[in-house]
């Protein structure tokens, strides 16, 4: 009996010990230079996403947007060992309302807030 309850201390003991070194981990991370920087300068590449125009039958496409991965730029960077934007790590934010999601719809027009031109050529096989 005596023999399990030091298992069960041991377990224990190494259980809070994974738990508090993860914790001062994030803490240490947290007041490092190059996180620190990453916060400050994520506001800069974020761009909003945009939703589609939904008017009855018809759909103008939206955009997506995207934000800085903050963890993903961090370990990216920490492998060189200073701060380079350059080395951002971007997500992609997908609107709420887009035409993956109202297939039924007809396309009138573009966004207009994306300056691109599409050609379409339709060609006869007769």
């Amino acid at each position: 009996m005596k023999k399990l309850f030091q298992i069960i201390g041991i377990i224990s003991i190494m259980m809070v010990s994974f738990f508090y070194s993860e914790k001062t981990v994030s803490v240490v991370k947290e007041y490092d230079d190059i996180m620190i920087n990453i916060k400050k300068n994520k506001n800069n590449y974020k761009i909003n996403y945009v939703d589609a125009i939904i008017n009855k039958d018809t759909i103008i496409p939206g955009l997506s947007g995207r934000e800085v991965d903050i963890n993903k730029s961090y370990n990216k960077m920490k492998k060189y060992g200073s701060f380079n934007e350059s080395l951002f790590v971007f997500k992609k934010n997908k609107p709420n309302i887009s035409i993956s999601n109202n297939k039924n719809k007809y396309i009138i027009n573009g966004n207009k807030k994306k300056r691109t031109v599409t050609i379409n050529i339709i060609v006869d096989k007769d």
